[in-house]
C-alpha cells in the first residue's frame, strides 16, 4: 500500500497567518456587538427600532402618564407663586418680569409636554383601533 502525501495546512496561529486577535479593530468589533447584540446605535447610544408588545406599550403609557401628573402638580405650584407675584401690587418689575419668565420658560413648556405624553397615552391604551 502506497502512502499518500499529505498537504500540511497551517495554522491560524502560525507565523504565516499571524495571531487572528492582533487584527482586530477593537472599536469596530465594539459598535458591531451594540447593534447585533444589543440593538443600540453606537453614534446616538439610542435603541435601534425598539420591539414592544402591546402589554409594554401600555405600562410605558401608564408610567409616562403618573410622571406627566407628578410634573402637573409641580407645575401648579410654581404657578401659584408666580400668579402671587404677579398680582401683588408691591412686587416690583424685576419680580413681575421673572416671573413673566418662568411661566413662559418653564411653565407653559411643562403644560405642553405633559399635554404631548397624555395624548399618546391615551392613543395607546385606547381599545378602539381609529383612536387619535
Amino acid at each position: 500500500m502506497e502512502l499518500q502525501p499529505t498537504i500540511q495546512m497551517p495554522s491560524v496561529l502560525s507565523k504565516s497567518f499571524g495571531h487572528p486577535l492582533r487584527n482586530l479593530n477593537l472599536e469596530e468589533f465594539h459598535e458591531q456587538m451594540l447593534v447585533n447584540c444589543y440593538g443600540i446605535d453606537p453614534t446616538t447610544g439610542k435603541p435601534i427600532n425598539p420591539k414592544t408588545t402591546n402589554v409594554q406599550s401600555a405600562f410605558d403609557s401608564a408610567k409616562n402618564l403618573l410622571e406627566a401628573a407628578n410634573r402637573l402638580d409641580d407645575v401648579t405650584n410654581v404657578l401659584h407663586g408666580a400668579l402671587s407675584d404677579l398680582s401683588d401690587k408691591h412686587s416690583s418689575k424685576k419680580k413681575v418680569k421673572a416671573a413673566k419668565q418662568l411661566i413662559e420658560k418653564t411653565i407653559i413648556p411643562a403644560i405642553d409636554v405633559a399635554s404631548d405624553v397624555a395624548r399618546t397615552g391615551a392613543k395607546r391604551s385606547a381599545p378602539i383601533g381609529g383612536a387619535g
